[in-house]
């Protein structure tokens, strides 16, 4: 990729997008967003789908990372068909390749059926037919200012909590993954010409829903009591497909005790 040229993001509102945008790195972004924000030298913010297209081609930009999952306005439905039809467009426009952010989620069995799962499977399917790709299945993302509706955060807002209350199965696996080492294994990946037509699966080491409870516990002095809404819930069942797995090497228990 040419130095300085612009890279087209979508989901540069995320906690993830924010993130990696905000990194002190030397990439310049078009962002397609929803609402629109003031733009940066880094990045220029465009809301408008005609306008966005036009700067596409007028820039010659070749290369998109493509992290939002559309949803409608009000509801937040997934709307994959959307997503498709702008995939379609930036395609049309002079985009070539396309880093897709996917999940890991979508090689857990008793996920399948999932309405997340089965929009990320299309829009991988989507991204492989019409781009050269790199596909990352990441793993649980989680950092500091996070305010999602996640685990970890969840954990930090209830911490003094003398019990928390947990939906899930004790022993179901989770891959955490820092918001930091996405971002570095998302600009590594850009930065690399070769190995396009690759899924690749980027998470931390492998570890029990209780096994974290317990880490987070003892990295943040808490002694909360933890129970399970369902923990009559069936095991889950990972298999990549990946073609590639690369772990995170950040130490939980210190990454813990700093958020």
């Amino acid at each position: 990729m040419e130095i300085n040229q612009r890279i087209l993001i979508t989901g540069a509102n995320s906690f993830l997008g924010t993130s990696l945008t905000n990194d002190t790195n030397n990439n310049k972004y078009l962002a397609y967003v929803r609402q629109d924000r003031k733009s940066s030298d880094s990045v220029y913010f465009e809301n408008n789908i005609e306008n966005l297209l036009r700067t596409v081609n007028n820039q010659n930009i070749r290369t998109c990372i493509h992290m939002a999952n559309f949803a409608n306005t009000g509801s937040g439905e997934l709307n994959t068909n959307s997503e498709i039809t702008f995939l379609k467009k930036v395609k049309n426009s002079g985009i070539q390749k396309v880093i897709y952010i996917s999940t890991y989620w979508v090689d857990i069995e008793e996920y399948s059926d999932s309405q997340y799962v089965i929009h990320k499977k299309r829009i991988e399917e989507t991204i492989k037919k019409y781009f050269s790709y790199k596909i990352l299945r990441i793993g649980d993302v989680y950092g500091v200012e996070d305010q999602r509706k996640k685990l970890i955060p969840f954990l930090l807002d209830n911490e003094n909590s003398e019990e928390i209350l947990l939906n899930g199965f004790p022993e179901n696996i989770v891959r955490p993954l820092t918001v930091k080492e996405a971002c570095i294994f998302i600009n590594n990946t850009l930065e690399r010409e070769e190995n396009y037509n690759n899924i690749i699966d980027f998470y931390g080491e492998a570890i029990s829903l209780e096994h974290l409870i317990n880490k987070f516990k003892e990295a943040r002095n808490k002694s909360f009591k933890t129970k399970y809404k369902k923990q009559t819930m069936n095991k889950y069942t990972y298999l990549s497909s990946s073609d590639e797995t690369h772990i995170a090497k950040s130490n939980l228990y210190n990454e813990l005790s700093n958020l």
